[in-house]
């Protein structure tokens, strides 16, 4: 692994560590200055619609920046294809049933109201999952990161990027959710050499998840999700 720099390793879990120092940070805070766990997570939603997107399109741009030619290097040069469009839609699809799984497993049938208060259903947070995280996050992982560590070879880049990927997502079920789905938008961007597929992918999974659970918890009346 000699090959790579040490600075792209720390570029590359840049996010993770993001993660888990500010935005961990941020949740003890919230906690500490709150009477109960659902006010808390109330407060700490600005992380996910405001704090996390800004840091991860500086975080864009700063790579962005560092290559002589990000359309070519990325695979943005060229659109999806009608069969790509559709394969993009059905691992979005994939992903989201296989979110809503795991939170059926992890969280149950019946959402609590503190568990209630972390979930992403505002409106003021779609833009966010559709199309800051699709975008910034594939164009980092998926897109430099890939192109950055494939010296290591495809396979081996392609498991520490979803690596650094899931773990930005800070939760223990949400990490094992991440994982499966990297693997899935890597193995997507793989085949094709299209990074615009697994941006599409990955906005259908958000804006599907998003929809499962606003819907979910207007059913139950435990949160204010306008």
């Amino acid at each position: 692994m000699s090959e790579i720099s040490w600075l792209s390793w720390l570029l590359l879990f840049t996010p993770a560590l993001f993660a888990f120092v500010v935005g961990g940070g941020f949740w003890v805070y919230c906690v500490r200055t709150t009477a109960d766990l659902a006010e808390a997570g109330k407060r700490f939603k600005v992380n996910g619609w405001l704090i996390h997107p800004l840091a991860i399109v500086g975080l864009c741009w700063l790579l962005w920046s560092q290559l002589s030619d990000p359309i070519r290097q990325l695979g943005l040069g060229r659109s999806l294809n009608v069969v790509e469009l559709m394969f993009a839609v059905l691992i979005g699809g994939v992903m989201a049933v296989f979110a809503e799984l795991l939170n059926r497993r992890f969280i149950g049938e019946e959402i609590k109201p503190e568990d209630a208060a972390h979930m992403p259903v505002q409106w003021r947070e779609l833009p966010s999952l559709v199309l800051v995280a699709p975008v910034g996050e594939e164009l980092i992982f998926r897109g430099w990161g890939l192109f950055i560590f494939e010296p290591l070879g495809l396979l081996m880049a392609g498991v520490i990027t979803t690596l650094a990927f899931a773990l930005m997502h800070f939760k223990p079920a949400m990490i094992v959710m991440a994982f499966v789905g990297g693997i899935l938008l890597f193995a997507a961007y793989a085949l094709t050499g299209n990074l615009w597929l697994p941006i599409l992918a990955h906005a259908v999974s958000n804006f599907s998840t998003w929809l499962l659970m606003r819907r979910k918890l207007r059913s139950a009346t435990l949160y204010d999700a306008n």
